[in-house]
């Protein structure tokens, strides 16, 4: 069966009147009435807006009046490149630990990109479709290699006002159609080829510009995902080949034999 989980409500600064301490001592009493209710809640902490910056100076100062067994999961949003998603989950891990937060599972609850070149705030590889559609794989599989067990992508249905520092997030656009981008048949087939999982693992080193991951699904079958830079080779057992941008949902797999050289790209290949 399932747990429930609450999640609090999101951090603000000391601008919005209330200072972090006065945040943690709310939070807690808050988490004390939802244990007495349900004692097999499942307490999310405030979704941080990000591992770094501004989101750890409000744990300290929470933590520090309100302790930190009222709540049972670390949260934090990512939007920065996927390509230093890595290095920046590393480093968080690392300072929860020196906050005595170590043992504490981690949630990836937000993160994503968007489709409109135009727009370069959080990403800029260029943005495209094309590049949205990578981030759906690549952004999750470089959590789930991490032990992170849950990654929410943001979001389901964009905006696409040419003014809003959001547009072009969604699976989906805001329109009377609520028309598909091509993330969304990347994140179908993301669901129908990887999920749901019982282990993921990174077969190349953390600095390797070559990212190799290999899924353990929990039916017993495996499937591999491969981008980056450089050259690979298709790995025993595998014996299709596709990649996972496709602009109309058509997903053409390619016959493959083990050993076969992959060249690599900054948009992922999936094998079966």
């Amino acid at each position: 069966g399932s747990v429930p989980s609450y999640a609090s409500p999101p951090p603000f600064d000391a601008s919005a009147g209330f200072s972090t301490a006065q945040q943690g001592a709310f939070l807690a009493a808050v988490a004390a009435i939802v244990r007495q209710e349900d004692p097999d809640a499942v307490i999310l902490l405030p979704g941080l807006s990000g591992p770094d910056g501004w989101s750890r100076d409000w744990l300290q100062g929470v933590i520090a009046a309100a302790g930190t067994d009222w709540f049972d999961i670390v949260n934090y949003h990512d939007y920065g490149p996927w390509n230093d998603l890595l290095a920046r989950h590393t480093d968080f891990v690392a300072w929860l630990g020196s906050v005595g937060l170590g043992a504490k599972p981690i949630w990836l609850t937000e993160t994503g990109c968007s489709s409109d070149p135009s727009l370069s705030l959080r990403t800029d590889y260029p943005n495209s479709p094309e590049q949205q559609a990578a981030d759906v794989f690549r952004r999750p599989l470089l959590a789930w290699g991490a032990g992170v067990p849950y990654v929410g992508w943001h979001t389901w249905i964009g905006g696409t006002n040419g003014s809003d520092p959001w547009r072009f997030y969604g699976l989906r656009l805001d329109d009377a159609a609520r028309t598909p981008q091509p993330s969304l048949y990347s994140m179908q087939l993301l669901v129908s080829e990887l999920l749901p999982f019982e282990r993921v693992v990174r077969e190349t080193a953390d600095s390797s510009p070559l990212h190799r991951y290999r899924i353990e699904r929990r039916d017993g079958s495996v499937r591999w995902v491969v981008w980056g830079s450089g050259t690979d080779t298709v790995p025993a057992g595998a014996t299709a080949m596709t990649g996972v941008y496709s602009a109309d949902g058509s997903f053409s797999w390619t016959a493959v034999s083990p050993g076969s050289p992959i060249t690599a790209t900054d948009v992922p290949v999936l094998l079966r």
